[in-house]
């Protein structure tokens, strides 16, 4: 375990952030422990290589609040983000303790690809939740906009109220965190299948990672609110959940067509497998019905939907303040010294 490091860190949070030391949840008595250290090496690595965003010096950390949040800041000339425990225990015991996710019969072909998979759906949709908030997270540090500052939280009540500027910092979040998860998506169908990976493979693949950002953003307390636009801190989950899964399957399609695959991906098709997907699994996690909500909101309001995400897409365009712009600055760079080297 990383204990000591993760103790070394809190020493240089606490001096450099002013923050309580008693906020600081230290996890080595936690029934969790092992779980929080994985979380806490993996992303404080990512931070360190993603230091090439200028988001440097940085610091992960879990704080003691029991709800399920996370937040950004820029404080002192530190980068961090940090984690709610409750964020990590929820989305623990919401996917992770349900080994009885998947029904013989009702989800067979996901039992059958399950088969070909190191890891069984349930972890591969909770590491994808956890990853899910990560990055909308340090979309917030890359943005380094004058919220940050002020710490932006993700409030799931959506207590706060509307700017054209938080509603557009927030889906260009969810941008940057859905490509960031389409890269895992991409290494994750190298490493199981290669080159010969078909289409349905990679298709059960996209439904699994864009299903567990479907259904944590359905458990929000604000789901439950009446569709609205130009209302509140962040999107409607409704308008999120659709940005989402067009963000994660257009990057993979766009992604597999560089290197020459072509599999023919349809985010529309994507999108009703996933609702489908859902739809079979989500009374493993809701005692009530929140897919008819959802349904009927996107049913009713379609053009809505469409006319806000439309106009939010207008609106980030040569934004350069913007994470997925800053995305693929560096993207563009990479690929110019790739060709450099090889001679192109």
């Amino acid at each position: 375990m990383n204990t000591e490091q993760y103790k070394k860190k809190k020493e240089e949070l606490v001096a450099n952030l002013t923050i309580n030391p008693d906020l600081v949840f230290e996890y080595d008595n936690s029934p969790y422990a092992d779980e929080f250290d994985d979380i806490f090496s993996f992303y404080l690595e990512d931070l360190e290589y993603n230091s090439k965003y200028g988001i440097e010096p940085s610091i992960v950390f879990f704080n003691t609040n029991l709800s399920i949040n996370a937040w950004a800041t820029k404080y002192n000339g530190y980068y961090v983000i940090s984690f709610n425990m409750g964020l990590i225990v929820g989305l623990i015991q919401m996917f992770k303790e349900k080994p009885g996710l998947l029904d013989e019969k009702e989800n067979k072909e996901f039992v059958d690809f399950e088969k070909l998979l190191d890891n069984p759906i349930y972890i591969l949709m909770y590491q994808n939740a956890v990853h899910f908030t990560f990055y909308h997270e340090m979309a917030h540090l890359v943005q380094n906009s004058d919220l940050l500052e002020n710490r932006i939280l993700e409030h799931l009540d959506n207590s706060e109220g509307y700017s054209e500027r938080r509603h557009l910092l927030e889906l260009d979040a969810d941008e940057f965190s859905s490509i960031s998860i389409g890269a895992h998506v991409l290494q994750y169908a190298e490493n199981m299948f290669g080159d010969k990976v078909t289409k349905r493979q990679f298709e059960n693949l996209l439904i699994i990672a864009c299903g567990s950002s479907f259904l944590y953003l359905l458990s929000f307390r604000s789901n439950q609110r009446e569709i609205y636009y130009e209302k509140f801190s962040h999107p409607h989950p409704v308008v999120r959940v659709m940005w989402i899964i067009f963000s994660i399957a257009g990057y993979c399609s766009r992604s597999l067509e560089a290197k020459g695959i072509n599999l023919g991906l349809d985010p529309k098709e994507i999108i009703n497998r996933t609702f489908d997907f859902c739809g079979q699994i989500s009374k493993h996690f809701f005692d009530y019905d929140p897919m008819s909500t959802f349904m009927d909101d996107l049913a009713n309001d379609a053009m809505g939907i469409m006319a806000y995400l439309t106009k939010f897409q207008q609106l980030k365009e040569n934004d350069k303040t913007l994470a997925v712009f800053k995305w693929n600055q560096i993207a563009i760079e990479i690929q110019n010294k790739i060709a450099k080297e090889n001679g192109d």
